[in-house]
């Protein structure tokens, strides 16, 4: 079974403002585990004509895609003690062939009080601050800051850092929106931490409802 935590964020050091935005964008990130393994990445989940959908890369998901319901897990700390659970029935899946566009959305019934809905926006642009959720190297959500560079067919370039266990993550406008989810890393160094990142365009992921 797909589990999938959702933590509040415990910020680092640094500005209020960053701190408050922080806080706040952790809470719509979702971790994604299975089973008893590791984590393995991150989700988001948004609202489409009423319906409610979780979404993460397929990559994230192999081996995962038959599973018959979807373990939410909403944590009000760091402390894993304080998790519930909640198991949430996974209704028709959406995906695509095309190789570029890993995502994978499940539409659900259902989420547990608490779990933050992310509202979608279609129109970033370069030079446009954003903010990267995600739970890097498995720690627990993580947000980070940069820019976007670059934007082509449907998909969108960033600095701000990510790391495996990242993939399927939402990418944030200065309003909380999600303009896009982290796909791809371009690393550098040992440390295996971004320079640039890839993400697939908000509105191609949820176009995907509507094939």
């Amino acid at each position: 079974m797909l589990t999938i935590l959702l933590l509040v964020f415990g910020c680092a050091a640094g500005s209020s403002s960053f701190t408050k935005i922080a806080r706040d964008l952790a809470e719509k990130t979702i971790v994604v585990k299975s089973g008893a393994e590791p984590i393995v990445g991150s989700a988001f989940a948004f609202r489409s004509n009423g319906d409610l959908y979780i979404s993460t890369a397929k990559h994230v998901a192999v081996g995962i895609l038959h599973t018959s319901g979807l373990e939410i897990k909403f944590c009000s700390s760091l402390n894993q003690n304080s998790c519930v659970s909640h198991v949430v029935t996974k209704g028709f899946t959406y995906t695509s062939d095309i190789p570029t566009l890993d995502t994978i959305v499940w539409k659900v019934e259902e989420l547990p009080d608490g779990v933050k809905v992310s509202k979608t926006n279609c129109n970033s642009r370069v030079g446009e601050k954003v903010f990267a959720g995600g739970a890097p190297f498995g720690r627990a959500p993580d947000i980070s800051q940069g820019y976007v560079t670059w934007k082509s067919m449907g998909l969108t370039v960033h600095d701000a850092r990510t790391a495996p266990g990242s993939s399927g993550g939402p990418v944030f406008n200065r309003k909380g929106q999600v303009v896009g989810q982290s796909i791809a890393v371009e690393t550098i160094g040992i440390a295996n931490v971004s320079s640039s990142s890839v993400a697939i365009d908000a509105c191609t992921v949820m176009g995907l409802v509507y094939q």
